[in-house]
């Protein structure tokens, strides 16, 4: 005897969601797995740029005029807001243009004997 097609239709139907069950399971796995490695990879991305970041080169050579000069650390940051108010794309350039530190100091708006402790560290007497 032939089974009804209804009592055939149902042991397949059954079949058929548990594949659909699994398979919606596995596909939220997945989801989250390549969640999780997007995040790491723009997490490695961000420290990658950050630990390979490079300071612009006058900026080196800047703080080593200074320390060579003996400058102290109020000092080199006046000197550097100074040279980039008038050079920002060369800022070691102060050091020997004595006009542009005399120019930038006569804008500025900084303590007075400040000044004239770089202009006497910097250029001389």
């Amino acid at each position: 005897m032939i089974p009804a097609p209804r009592a055939q239709a149902e042991p397949v139907e059954r079949i058929g969601e548990g594949f659909r069950v699994q398979t919606a399971e596995g596909q939220e796995a997945w989801t989250v797995l390549a969640v999780l490695g997007a995040v790491l990879l723009a997490a490695g991305a961000l420290a990658l740029v950050l630990a390979s970041r490079r300071e612009r080169p006058g900026r080196r050579l800047f703080r080593e005029l200074a320390r060579a000069s003996g400058l102290t650390g109020a000092e080199t940051r006046l000197l550097l807001a100074l040279a980039l108010a008038v050079q920002p794309d060369d800022p070691p350039a102060i050091f020997v243009r004595r006009s542009a530190f005399e120019a930038a100091a006569e804008d500025s708006a900084a303590d007075p004997a400040l000044i004239e402790a770089l202009r006497r560290k910097v250029y001389g007497p």
